[in-house]
């Protein structure tokens, strides 16, 4: 099944940031669904399943904290901001990534959000 991340995770020894999808085996992604880490792929849920899913009223938008990237290269900033749609990215140094890359608006279900503030 394929699952969107919400955060910068390091998944057996591959990294996967924000915004990007990660295809996992039900048992890998229950505990990291279970805390807010990832989110199921919108795209890949059944019909049944989508019924399920929350509103887009319960989700809670906000932006990712500058200091989770800190310990990234330019390169793979860059490569996030790629990623996740940013263009323009070429030539700007590490602080102006993180600054792109942080005002991308963001958003995790109500109740993931509720359960770990500080991941927004």
């Amino acid at each position: 099944m394929k699952f969107i991340a919400n955060s910068l995770l390091d998944i057996d020894g591959q990294r996967t940031y924000p915004g990007c999808c990660v295809e996992l085996d039900a048992d890998t992604a229950a505990p990291l669904v279970a805390c807010g880490f990832i989110y199921p792929d919108p795209d890949d849920v059944s019909e049944d399943e989508a019924d399920e899913q929350p509103a887009a009223e319960d989700a809670v938008t906000g932006h990712l904290d500058p200091a989770q990237f800190e310990s990234m290269t330019a390169a793979e900033l860059r490569k996030m901001a790629d990623d996740m749609g940013i263009k323009g990215t070429k030539g700007k140094n590490k602080a102006q990534l993180i600054a792109e890359i942080c005002a991308q608006e963001v958003s995790v279900a109500a109740e993931d959000a509720a359960a770990s503030p500080d991941d927004l």
